[in-house]
């Protein structure tokens, strides 16, 4: 923490109303006594937040010289977007806090909306604070003696004015720790504009984003890389979003790139190269037109970087090796999470049926996604159809019915429910009896087109014979190598894209069946 302040120079008196815009400088300035906190709490806090890549102002009375570092102060509090001052039993007995205090109000009135106190209340409550018992009016009127009258009623004012419903309450919370991840999240959430929207009915993932934030240990020092597969619409990029959402703080960088398949075409990769390079290093200026040159930089300058790189919708190993080599381009601690209908993507010749393995030191996991079970299946339908989690009486066993044959992948679900919205039980009723003759047109071209598109010409003509659903895997090889197909090889490449699955009794199976 020494010299965190700088050298003051010949602008140590720049007038606090400069050309510049308010918060433009620092994400948060941290006030606190340093013999009450600095060696614990509030150390910790500013690692936290600085290791989630927030610029903090980090004030300690004990590293000043001289009162002309007060303009520097002064400054800082004016450039930052959040204060958050650390309130302990002996804060108000620095003058320096109080100032701090006054300073920090008066930019409140100055910029309303615009800027916001987050205090913490360390081991005082929110009535100490302001001053409902002796124990910080007891140290004003000490500084009356050596501050004057003036000073000291700014001083009065300004602690009145502490936000009384914003902050926390170390009482509250058991651990420091959990209360620093707290505030951390937190303070993450209010200045991260990437964060992910997620839908609005997230439904049915909770255990799904537990188990995966589970497997990636973000407190370990290797290099770890999640693969989710699964087939078109079962949410995978809503599952990496909620994952992204609860642990990108923890990162000194992190990169979500989207549609990495669709991005990929033409060429342009070097897009997606570029975008990550200014996400990990915030740095505005990356645009390299070339793929190789911007290869070179992502691997020279990531590789001390402890990044969360999420990359969605992976459909071949060439885009992985030039946007992250495979993972060997990023420093310890990092993470990687890959969205992919083709396992093949990753596997680089290993099992895809292991559920986990080591390549040159990294640990790679494959988590395959669940579909939704019958009780999120149902409150999903009824988001969607009814605008509530359960079912009008009379639409209760329609909707079962319904969910029999659509199963649990999301996308099918939203896409039924949202087309019979506001339907009677008679058409809900016809849904049925046409579902169970023919696919719905809407349903399978919303859920499979994408994974279709896809494949070979032999592919698709294997893929369009699963529609005669229940067909056996051993009496199937023989009828499409009778047409001149290859079945092994094109059967291996829909079970990777999870378009099909075999079953246990080797019964060939279109995956958006019902898993009941």
């Amino acid at each position: 923490m020494n010299g965190m302040h700088g050298n003051l120079g010949a602008d140590a008196a720049e007038p606090i109303h400069s050309s510049r815009k308010p918060g433009e400088k620092y994400d948060v300035f941290l006030s606190f006594r340093g013999p009450d906190t600095r060696e614990g709490f509030a150390d910790c806090l500013f690692e936290f937040l600085t290791d989630a890549g927030i610029r903090v102002f980090m004030d300690d009375e004990e590293l000043r010289v001289g009162e002309s570092i007060g303009w520097e102060i002064k400054r800082a509090i004016y450039d930052s977007k959040l204060f958050v001052p650390v309130f302990s039993r002996r804060f108000a007995s620095s003058k320096w806090c109080l100032r701090e205090i006054e300073w920090m109000t008066d930019c409140l009135e100055e910029y309303p909306g615009k800027k916001e106190m987050l205090p913490v209340f360390y081991d005082v409550d929110a009535g100490d604070v302001k001053l409902k018992t002796d124990l910080y009016a007891n140290a004003l009127i000490k500084h009356m003696e050596t501050s004057g009258h003036e000073n000291v009623e700014n001083w009065r004012k300004a602690l009145i004015k502490i936000p009384r419903l914003k902050g926390w309450n170390r009482a509250d919370v058991k651990g420091q720790g959990k209360l620093i991840k707290r505030i951390t999240h937190h303070i993450c959430r209010k200045l991260e504009i990437k964060h992910r929207i997620l839908p609005d009915h997230f439904i049915g993932v909770e255990e799904q984003v537990q188990d995966i934030i589970d497997k990636l240990d973000c407190g370990s020092r290797d290099v770890r890389i999640i693969v989710i597969h699964g087939m078109g619409g079962i949410g995978k990029t809503t599952l990496a979003s909620a994952v992204f959402n609860k642990i990108y703080w923890q990162f000194q960088g992190y990169s979500f790139l989207s549609n990495v398949r669709e991005s990929s075409a033409g060429n342009r990769i070097v897009d997606l190269q570029n975008k990550l390079l200014r996400d990990l290093l915030r740095f505005s200026r990356y645009n390299f037109r070339d793929a190789n040159d911007a290869m070179n930089c992502i691997q020279g300058s990531l590789h001390k970087k402890n990044a969360l790189v999420v990359l969605d919708d992976v459909s071949d190993v060439d885009q992985f090796g030039k946007l992250v080599g495979m993972g060997e381009w990023l420093g310890l601690g990092s993470r990687v999470i890959i969205t992919t209908r083709n396992l093949h993507c990753i596997a680089n010749g290993a099992d895809i049926e292991n559920d986990a393995w080591i390549s040159q030191g990294k640990k790679i996991y494959i988590y395959k996604m669940r579909e939704l079970g019958s009780d999120d299946s149902l409150r999903l339908l009824c988001r969607h159809a009814f605008g509530k989690d359960v079912p009008p009486s009379d639409y209760e066993r329609p909707s079962h019915d319904i969910l029999s044959l659509v199963g649990g992948i999301p996308l099918a679900i939203e896409v039924i429910g949202s087309y019979l919205r506001q339907g009677s039980v008679a058409i809900w009723g016809r849904m049925f009896n046409k579902l169970k003759k023919i696919p719905h047109e809407r349903l399978y071209r919303e859920i499979l087109k994408s994974s279709y598109e896809i494949l070979s010409d032999e592919e698709k003509e294997i893929f369009l014979d699963f529609f005669l659903a229940g067909r056996d895997k051993t009496t199937s090889f023989y009828y499409w190598e009778a047409c001149g197909l290859f079945p092994e090889i094109n059967l291996h490449t829909l079970i990777s894209y999870a378009l099909i699955k075999i079953d246990y009794y080797n019964i060939i199976q279109i995956q958006i069946s019902s898993p009941h």
